[in-house]
Parts: structure tokens; sequence; C-alpha cells
């Protein structure tokens, strides 16, 4: 759903108006789901499904053409940017570009790792509250 998400906000100019009228018709908002998850299989899954079997188990509701153009779109709203940052993630590259590698390798592995484990920690409570978002 993150795809989706992010695809529905885009503000770019090519796929702004295209978005909104698929949020509006639940046959087109639907496709689009169908899409990002034939990009999902492929970017997760190590047996990727082709838009042939995506299409077979929509039960003819979507053609490989309908699925394969949603995806292309949805490439294009979201910049091609599919595999985005975690919060953990960027917590360890800022923990990482503070401590220096010398630094770093006089802690003791106990140490490394309750560091990690506190950053893993905290990132997962600061995306609990939705206040912010």
């Amino acid at each position: 759903m993150n795809i989706v998400d992010r695809f529905m906000s885009t503000n770019t100019s090519a796929s702004q108006p295209r978005s909104r009228d698929m949020l509006c018709d639940h046959w087109q908002y639907q496709l689009v789901v169908v899409a990002a998850l034939y990009i999902s299989v492929k970017l997760n899954e190590r047996l990727a499904f082709g838009s042939k079997e995506f299409a077979i188990i929509s039960h003819g509701m979507y053609s490989v053409e309908d699925i394969e153009d949603t995806e292309w779109l949805i490439l294009q709203g979201v910049s091609w940017r599919l595999c985005p940052p975690t919060s953990l993630q960027a917590g360890l590259l800022i923990i990482s570009l503070m401590l220096n590698r010398a630094v770093a390798m006089t802690f003791e592995q106990g140490t490394w790792n309750f560091i990690k484990d506190e950053v893993a920690f905290q990132t997962e409570n600061s995306v609990r509250d939705y206040y912010f978002t």
C-alpha cells in the first residue's frame, strides 16, 4: 500500500489528474492496487509472477495491457523511487556518521548491539504516534 499511497499523493502534472480520477473510480483504484502489488512482487519475491498471471487472477477484470500500463504510470508517478530508506536505516546511518570507524571498533560487541537495539526501539516508537502525519 506504500506504493499506492505515494502514487495517489503525487503532484506531478502528468500523474495528478489521472491519480485523482483513479481515486474516485473503484475499478481504476483497484487496478492501481493490483499494479502496485505486481510491482511489489517483482521487487521483493524470489519467484515473480508475470502480468499475465495477475490478469488471470483478476478473473478477466483487468487485461495484461491494463496492468502494465498502470504499472508504467505508477513508476512515472513515483519517479521510479520504489525502495525508500526506512526510519531504522536512516537512524543507523546517522549513528555511523557520528561515530567514525575507529571509535566504533573500540566498542565491545555488546555495546554496539545495545546502540543498534536502542535506535531500532526509538524509531519504532516514533512511528507509532500518527499525530505528526
